[in-house]
């Protein structure tokens, strides 16, 4: 700041003379606050990142369970609709990839596992579908790369039709 002019005397105020004790001041008396804003948006750019990763993250998330359980359903009723044990899974296998194909679901890792424990007229099947997502284009500190999915579903077999071995 620059000293009061030449022009005052000692003991006698003058708006120069406030102005350099007090320093410049803003609209209504406030201190001026010239970039404040800039201060404020450079700290919360950074979690307003965070937070959109973040909710982009969740969304994929539910998304591919949701597609991971619809695949599940579909390959249970192919497995249920098969003749026997051997062609169920590989028809439940088929199926599940497909589906997921079809939702544009990519897995890094599927694992297809079919529990024919009541396979036999009346009984049901069940198909468990595992699916390793991704994540790692997201890169959010703190957040696992990798999300494996996991969703059963069960089908029942017709109860008057012929079941092979």
């Amino acid at each position: 700041m620059t000293p009061p002019p030449p022009t005052a005397t000692r003991g006698t105020v003058t708006r120069d003379t406030v102005t350099h004790r007090l320093g410049r001041r803003g609209r209504r008396g406030r201190p001026a606050e010239r970039g404040s804003v800039t201060a404020e948006v450079a700290l919360l750019a950074p979690l307003l990142v965070l937070l959109a990763l973040a909710t982009v993250n969740l969304g994929r998330t539910a998304s591919t369970r949701i597609e991971v359980a619809s695949a599940a359903t579909q390959g249970a009723r192919a497995a249920s609709l098969a003749a026997d044990s051997t062609t169920a899974l590989e028809g439940a296998r088929r199926t599940v990839t497909d589906a997921l194909a079809a939702n544009t679901v990519t897995c890094t890792a599927l694992a297809v596992t079919l529990d024919l424990g009541g396979y036999r007229a009346g009984g049901t099947v069940a198909v468990t579908v595992a699916c390793t997502l991704d994540l790692r284009d997201l890169a959010i500190p703190g957040l696992p790369a990798t999300i494996t999915v996991t969703q059963t579903a069960t089908s029942p077999l017709d109860r008057y039709r012929q079941v092979g071995p």
